[in-house]
């Protein structure tokens, strides 16, 4: 399964700003106990040509050598899809950030009760979108968790399936789904499913997104729906 270290990077060309930014992330990770790393940037050139695969980057508007918008629009190029959060003291650009799809838009001075719902509300996102990584016939294979519909197990193994691909992995159906985000649901002993792909649930089956359904044990039906209903509720 996938390293769940969170990786955040903060681009901005204010050290003083940019130091205590990361100060304060440092800070909610240890207050919620959450294995963050944070990297700092001083402009967005730093940043692109960073190897490191981000979670979530604080990234300044307005900065001297490539502003954060032309950055966002450079990053999600390269494809990365990951949430941007803006800082920045000019609430006019709150409007242009939509064209790179923020995540959240902070002016600074930033609150702390800002900060810290802003990152409440990306480690609520993480855990059910986190990207999930294994090795399948013998290749790498990592998918955003949102992407995969259920989990099969078969004989010592499992199988990963997606709306059009089945993934044969050399893992055990439990070994496999504790790794898995909060929002799925192991319906049956053969079965774990992605809530979020799921269309309905009869007395025996649950209906998926991609047409098919599996078992559901006996037993489960009520916990299954209470599951759905709080996820509903958070949406």
């Amino acid at each position: 399964m996938s390293d769940n270290k969170i990786h955040i990077a903060v681009c901005d060309d204010d050290y003083a700003f940019r130091d205590t930014l990361v100060l304060r992330l440092n800070n909610y990770a240890q207050s919620c106990s959450s294995d963050i790393s944070v990297s700092a940037f001083s402009n967005g050139l730093e940043l692109m040509i960073s190897e490191i695969k981000y979670d979530l980057i604080f990234l300044d508007y307005k900065m001297g050598i490539m502003n954060g918008l032309e950055t966002a629009k450079k990053l999600r190029k390269k494809g990365l899809k990951c949430p941007i959060v803006f800082v920045t003291s000019f609430n006019e650009i709150v409007y242009d950030v939509f064209e790179v799809n923020a995540f959240r838009f902070l002016t600074k001075p930033v609150e702390q009760e800002a900060l810290e719902k802003t990152m409440d509300d990306f480690i609520d996102q993480y855990k059910k979108r986190r990207v999930v990584s294994f090795t399948s016939n013998g290749r790498a294979v990592s998918l955003g968790s949102a992407d995969i519909v259920y989990i099969e197990g078969k004989g010592r193994g499992c199988v990963v399936h997606t709306d059009d691909e089945a993934y044969p992995v050399l893992q055990s159906i439990s070994m496999f789904s504790e790794g898995l985000p909060e929002n799925f649901f192991r319906c049956h002993r053969s079965f774990t499913v992605n809530l979020e792909a799921v269309d309905g649930v009869e007395n025996a089956s649950v209906r998926l997104r991609n047409g098919g359904s599996v078992k559901l044990e006996r037993g489960k039906n009520i916990a299954l729906r209470s599951a759905l209903e709080e996820l509903s509720s958070e949406e």
